[in-house]
């Protein structure tokens, strides 16, 4: 109060304090916990939305891609030279060259693309290219599927 006193007497006001401090986390840890669920709750709204957008401006996203690699070569060539070197260094010495070669080019009559099944760069499995670990799939269950591979694999 302006008057320097206290609604309460000493002791009522240390009780509450050491009641506070017994049962309540600390600061840092609501806000931490408040940080986390507000961060997921927009990630999936943010990540609905990217995939709304993308879905109805499939045009506009290609355009926007094709200007991203023209202006950043460097950056593509890197990507396309790391995964070469991934590939060769994932194909194995018995290798059914015939049989990948006829995958690809069936991909390519059907409209499909060719998937690794267990991924050639996966975070905590890397496959390998060659015949057995390879499937047809369309592109767009292919680009959802990115990097991972499934438990049912």
């Amino acid at each position: 109060m302006k008057t320097g006193l206290y609604c309460h007497c000493k002791a009522c006001a240390k009780l509450a304090r050491a009641h506070y401090r017994a049962n309540s986390p600390t600061l840092a840890e609501r806000e931490r916990g408040y940080s986390k669920q507000y961060a997921k709750r927009q990630r999936e709204k943010r990540l609905a939305s990217l995939k709304k957008w993308r879905d109805a401006n499939q045009e506009k996203q290609k355009e926007l891609i094709a200007q991203w690699k023209k202006l950043n070569k460097d950056k593509t060539r890197a990507y396309a030279s790391k995964r070469r070197s991934q590939k060769l260094n994932a194909i194995p010495p018995w290798f059914e060259k015939e049989k990948v070669a006829l995958a690809y080019k069936k991909a390519k009559e059907w409209g499909f693309e060719v998937d690794h099944v267990i991924p050639l760069q996966g975070k905590n499995v890397c496959g390998l290219h060659c015949w057995s670990n390879l499937q047809l799939l369309d592109a767009k269950l292919n680009h959802s599927k990115g990097n991972r591979r499934y438990p049912d694999h």
